[in-house]
């Protein structure tokens, strides 16, 4: 099944927001527009990828659907805005989806 319509099938949101806090141990995300939906992760790489396992849990996307697909919402940057170790909770509070493109030369 294509990615795009996957999105379409449950209805996958072009971005999502995220609020993320680090403690000592890791980090927590939550997604305030679904209620309920949070996540852990004990460094950043894990937590894009359990923030997209508990979107898709969340939207009952079935398993085998969400491992066949190729997509990840990840973290966005604002465009020629600098990114401060301070403001970093702030750039990745929101994810956006996309399609990853692969070149093999």
């Amino acid at each position: 099944m294509s990615d795009l319509i996957l999105a379409k099938k449950y209805n996958l949101p072009d971005k999502i927001q995220v609020a993320i806090h680090k403690s000592s141990k890791g980090f927590t995300a939550i997604l305030p527009e679904y209620p309920g939906c949070m996540t852990y992760a004990e460094n950043m790489s894990e937590l894009v990828e359990n923030v997209n396992d508990a979107l898709l849990t969340y939207l009952d996307v079935p398993r085998e659907e969400a491992l066949k697909a190729d997509f990840l919402y990840i973290p966005r940057q604002e465009v020629n805005k600098p990114v401060k170790r301070r403001n970093l909770s702030e750039v990745l509070s929101r994810f956006i989806f996309t399609v990853p493109q692969f070149s093999y030369v």
